[in-house]
């Protein structure tokens, strides 16, 4: 990775050089612009959704009748792994395009925070490009704000959207683990340059920013208008479970009546049977709460 690091601060000197600003503004600039880059690929993938909610029906069962299968754990993962493969491909679900803003975000993530890290120990100017009490880019807060301001920050972006209704999605379960992780890696990163911790809280800030505009009801609806059922079939728990069980006991048991009904009329019936029992209760609630509290998922 030495390559693309050695890259990243021929870029920021560059732009430095170019631009005259101070190499704390530099850093600001450079996070905004390229964060800005990225929002194309998260409106994409906000109206790409679809594609992936519409076999989470299918993924469910495949889920349960592996469980309820006897065979060894190993060739059930394998079967697992190869089926769901099997159905992305059929129903041509673009796994890359959905998945392309998160390998951006991290890619870019890594990259600047190794390269500000070179920086901050081979060009002097981040000794005295600081302001108020970190005047020293390349040295540690001396009292500690930045670290804990960006540690609240990225608490707050994995809070944003967790209620009472979702709490059990497993996207949420997830988002919980890594609050935890913040918190518990801040006597680590209270260590790091003052730096690297002002290009976090600016990309931590711009994420904010981003997922309150977008997920403002006015806009999402323009881009994808049934966004919010989409996260309920991707997000929420095994629905319906009576449907999902019933297909395990089925396949359990060995009962003649299964090779009778066919896995489309199957994933047919879970999506009728999930979108008249969840679809108009949950989105009223939540478009109720978009509007009157400004609510963001």
């Amino acid at each position: 990775y030495e390559p693309v690091i050695q890259k990243g601060q021929e870029v920021l000197e560059t732009i430095q050089t170019t631009t005259h600003l101070p190499w704390g503004m530099t850093i600001l600039a450079v996070t905004l612009v390229a964060r800005s880059g990225m929002i194309p690929i998260v409106v994409r993938q906000m109206k790409l959704v679809g594609k992936l909610a519409g076999i989470m029906p299918s993924l469910r069962l495949l889920k349960k009748i592996n469980q309820a299968a006897e065979m060894p754990k190993v060739k059930k993962g394998f079967l697992m792994v190869r089926s769901g493969y099997n159905l992305i491909k059929h129903y041509k679900v673009p796994y890359f395009q959905l998945s392309l803003y998160h390998i951006c975000y991290f890619q870019f993530f890594i990259t600047c925070i190794w390269t500000i890290r070179r920086c901050t120990g081979t060009l002097d100017g981040f000794k005295t490009a600081g302001i108020l009490w970190f005047q020293d880019l390349s040295a540690a807060d001396p009292y500690c704000i930045l670290p804990v301001a960006s540690c609240l920050i990225n608490v707050a972006n994995m809070q944003r959207g967790i209620t009472p209704e979702n709490q059990d999605w497993l996207i949420n379960r997830l988002r919980g683990y890594f609050q935890l992780g913040y918190i518990l890696a801040l006597p680590i990163t209270s260590q790091w340059p003052a730096g690297i911790i002002l290009y976090w809280i600016t990309s931590g800030l711009f994420t904010m920013v981003q997922s309150r505009v977008l997920m403002n009801p006015k806009v999402f609806m323009k881009i994808n208008p049934d966004l919010l059922n989409h996260y309920l079939l991707i997000h929420s728990r095994e629905q319906p479970n009576n449907m999902a069980n019933l297909v395990a006991q089925t396949v359990k048991t060995g009962e003649e009546s299964y090779p009778r009904i066919s896995e489309e009329d199957l994933v047919q019936k879970t999506r009728r049977e999930l979108f008249t029992v969840k679809r108009q209760n949950f989105y009223q609630k939540m478009s109720s709460m978009a509007l009157k509290r400004r609510y963001k998922i």
